[in-house]
């Protein structure tokens, strides 16, 4: 939810309808102006059904750092094959999806590539932004950051930043291509977890940052952003 109000409540600054699908509904969202559909992410037909004269579709996926077992990523490939057959089926003007930058030779790593793939190969447009990790108060990362140890340096994304990038794609039309959202990485010891430091980062996200992680910045050039500092 903590993409999905601030981005929400950005998209409605322009003036146009928003309408979130989510699998319990969100009061505070309704009153803000957004339209709230409920369902399963997983739900293929009741995502298409809530897609029906939505001009630009931008699925969430579930963040890498709460994923434990082949059970998670599982899940994972669930909900991306029925955003994937939703964008398809409601013939969305356009689909704007952030995925994260593992390398393809961790496991949690090759099941958002072939998410990533599946996005590329199946749904036009698709504007697909690989972002590195994401930061802000409410993200698993930032709980289980000060666990993986000084020597991890990886790229670390304000969370703020990912929303300006989804809001201009969002104002671009028949926007189709691949950005990284990322830059250069940060020593994992220089940022503040603070209280939550002594989190614990689960497996498969432990192999996949150890196999690495390198996104570029060409979102940030491609959408002008100012890119935050997520050190506090």
């Amino acid at each position: 939810m903590d993409i999905v109000k601030p981005l929400a409540f950005k998209l409605l600054e322009g003036g146009g309808e928003v309408r979130c699908y989510l699998e319990e509904d969100e009061h505070e969202l309704r009153q803000e102006g957004c339209k709230v559909a409920v369902g399963l992410l997983t739900d293929d037909g009741t995502l298409e059904a809530a897609l029906t004269n939505v001009h630009t579709f931008i699925p969430v996926l579930p963040d890498p750092a709460i994923i434990r077992d082949t059970g998670d990523l599982e899940m994972v490939r669930e909900i991306s094959a029925a955003a994937v057959f939703a964008a398809r089926g409601a013939a969305v003007e356009q689909t704007i999806i952030p995925v994260p930058g593992l390398s393809a030779s961790s496991e949690l790593g090759r099941t958002f590539l072939d998410v990533r793939q599946s996005f590329l190969d199946k749904v036009d447009p698709v504007a697909v932004i690989v972002t590195g990790m994401l930061w802000g108060p409410q993200r698993p990362f930032t709980e289980v950051a000060g666990s993986l140890g000084q020597d991890f340096r990886i790229p670390v994304v304000a969370i703020e930043d990912l929303i300006a990038a989804l809001s201009s794609a969002d104002d671009r039309e028949g926007l189709s291509g691949v950005w990284e959202l990322g830059g250069e990485p940060y020593p994992v010891g220089s940022l503040d977890a603070g209280a939550s430091s002594a989190g614990q980062a689960g497996a498969l996200l432990n192999q996949a940052l150890e196999a690495g992680m390198s996104v570029g910045s060409s979102a940030y050039e491609e959408f002008r952003i100012a890119k935050r500092s997520v050190l506090r």
